[in-house]
């Protein structure tokens, strides 16, 4: 009922009664279906059906039922048309960081070369020896 009531953007309240229950289920809750039925009987008769069913038979029914289904199918393909092309740009653009990273390993090393410092192999930022200390 919770979805019934955001999918058509409704307020809605149910009172169920079964066979073999003792005690009938209400749905949200007692207050809600009385509130929920006052609202509905203090709007003007016009409102009241406005958001009505009444009238339809069951072929228009499910002739509705098969045009929304259509038309979710659309919406679903236009999504994923876009999401698709989303990730192929997202793919196809050069990445800025690794730009930076380039760039800055460049001028990295061109300060180790000119103050004779060596780097590791697994860790770039960390120097292994200086030519002061007697390394590389």
């Amino acid at each position: 009922m919770s979805e019934l009531t955001i999918l058509c953007d409704v307020q809605a309240c149910a009172i169920i009664y079964g066979k073999h229950d003792t005690q009938d289920e209400v749905w949200p809750s007692s207050a809600g279906v009385q509130r929920t039925y006052t609202k509905f009987k203090t709007m003007p008769s016009m409102e009241q059906t406005k958001k009505s069913l009444q009238g339809f038979n069951m072929e228009d029914l499910n002739d509705l039922g098969w045009m929304i289904n259509h038309k979710v199918e659309e919406i679903n393909r236009k999504m994923k048309k876009v999401n698709d092309e989303l990730a192929q740009n997202e793919q196809s653009k050069p990445c800025s960081k690794n730009i930076t990273a380039t760039s800055d390993q460049r001028q990295n090393d061109e300060h180790a070369a000119n103050s004779g410092i060596t780097y590791g192999d697994d860790d770039p930022a960390r120097p292994l020896a200086t030519s002061a200390d007697g390394g590389a």
